[in-house]
């Protein structure tokens, strides 16, 4: 079966602006990641969230860019009202922000595992599976 993930804002971050910890290099860790799913035939689920709060940053061209140079294995998606009402419930359950509730509800719809470093997700473990780039091992 096909490996799918849906990859949070915070990593298309690392990516876009090559961040690091102090003592890791976040960037790295989300291209391997991004270059490994290629080379693994795994599906990148995008949504309008993640290119609305990456666009509140970058330049669409950027993100294009970025975008083109893995879209043999992106796919976008959309939600719908119920995936809305199901991520309010999540933020109202779980104090959490709205868009984390959507990128979550999202990933769990499309049968994605969420690759991110956001620690607001502990808080939803159940809900969905949750890697960091680097945990993520293809068989």
């Amino acid at each position: 079966m096909q490996k799918r993930f849906y990859i949070d804002t915070c990593i298309w971050r690392d990516l876009l602006e090559d961040r690091n910890s102090g003592y890791s290099f976040l960037g790295e860790y989300a291209f391997e990641f991004l270059k490994k799913c290629r080379e693994n035939n795994a599906l990148i689920i995008v949504s309008s969230v993640v290119l609305h709060e990456l666009g509140k940053r970058f330049e669409k061209s950027e993100i294009d860019d970025l975008f083109e140079l893995f879209k043999e294995v992106i796919a976008f998606v959309k939600y719908s009202e119920k995936d809305l009402a199901e991520a309010d419930y999540l933020v109202v359950r779980f104090g959490i922000h709205r868009f984390d509730a959507l990128h979550a509800v999202i990933c769990k719809v499309n049968e994605c595992d969420l690759i991110s470093r956001d620690r607001h997700f502990e808080l939803i473990r159940g809900f969905v599976k949750i890697f960091k780039p680097e945990e993520v091992v293809f068989d």
